[in-house]
C-alpha cells in the first residue's frame, strides 16, 4: 500500500487502528468534523467506526443517540456543543482540599504538598494534581523569598487560591 502511487479508496474502518494505528489517520480523517465521535472519552474504536459509518460523526448528531449513555461522554458532548469550557467537579475539588492537612503545607519541597493525599484523586484527575503542584511551587517560591513571619499569611493565601480551582 505504501509503495502504490495512488491513494487508496478505502473509507475509515477498523483496519485504521488494527493491528496498530495508521500513520495516515490525520490525512484520511480530514473530512471528519471536529470534535467528532473519534474524540469521545472511553469509547472503543470499533464503536466509533460504527457510529461514523451510520453517519453520526459529529457531536451534534451524537447528542441524541440513544446508545451513548455514559455520563462523562454526554457531558463531553454537551460541553463541546455549548462551548461551556472546562468541566470542574467542584464538590470533588472541595473534598480533595479537605484532605490537605495544614502541616503538609510547611514542607520545604513543593512535592511534599501531595503527601498524605489520596492517590486515587491524583490518578482520577491529573490536571487537578498539576494545578495544585504549580500553585504550591509558586507559593513555596514566594515563601522562600519572604520572612518566616509571613508564612501563615502565605499559607492562607495558598489555601484560598486552591479553593478557587
Amino acid at each position: 500500500m505504501l509503495k502504490s502511487p495512488d491513494e487508496p479508496n478505502d473509507d475509515l474502518s477498523i483496519h485504521c487502528n488494527k493491528p496498530y494505528p495508521c500513520a495516515f489517520w490525520k490525512y484520511c480523517s480530514r473530512h471528519v468534523p471536529s470534535p467528532s465521535v473519534f474524540d469521545l472519552y472511553r469509547l472503543p474504536f470499533k464503536k466509533k467506526i460504527a457510529y461514523y459509518q451510520q453517519g453520526m460523526a459529529g457531536f451534534d448528531k451524537l447528542l441524541h443517540c440513544p446508545d451513548i449513555t455514559g455520563d462523562k461522554q454526554l457531558r463531553q458532548i454537551e460541553y463541546a456543543l455549548e462551548d461551556k469550557g472546562t468541566y470542574l467537579d467542584k464538590p470533588a475539588i472541595r473534598d480533595f482540599l479537605r484532605l490537605l492537612r495544614y502541616y503538609d503545607l510547611h514542607y520545604p519541597d513543593y512535592h511534599a504538598a501531595y503527601e498524605g493525599l489520596d492517590a486515587r484523586t491524583f490518578r482520577r484527575d491529573r490536571q487537578l494534581a498539576r494545578d495544585v503542584l504549580l500553585i504550591w511551587k509558586e507559593y513555596d517560591m514566594n515563601r522562600m523569598q519572604r520572612d518566616e513571619d509571613v508564612e501563615e499569611e502565605l499559607t492562607a493565601e495558598f489555601m484560598a487560591r486552591l479553593k478557587m480551582l
